[in-house]
């Protein structure tokens, strides 16, 4: 199952640790690889600015028949807010590509 504010989410809090140094370099790798799924979510080529794709229209505790079930819809304000705080919370951290 893939969503993208839920990932961003994750990956915002592994940045917001590392960048107050209560996480260390172990979770550098989880954060490029999250950032790097963020990115894969950008569409480029379609609009200016980007259209994010792939958040859920909200979620609650389920198996995954029911997260599967849940549509998804491009550049929601959940997912694309998400995405903003990784990328401005991870920028110039190791582990961001950047």
């Amino acid at each position: 199952y893939t969503e993208t504010a839920g990932s961003a989410l994750i990956g915002y809090a592994l940045a917001r640790g590392r960048a107050s140094g209560v996480l260390g370099e172990e979770v550098d790798p989880a954060l490029s690889a999250v950032i790097a799924g963020i990115r894969e979510r950008l569409l480029w080529d379609v609009e200016d600015p980007p259209v994010l794709t792939g958040t859920s229209l909200g979620t609650n505790p389920g198996d995954y028949a029911y997260y599967v079930s849940i549509p998804q819809q491009d550049d929601h304000l959940l997912g694309r807010g998400a995405a903003v705080m990784l990328l401005a919370t991870a920028h110039g951290l190791p582990g961001s590509d950047e």
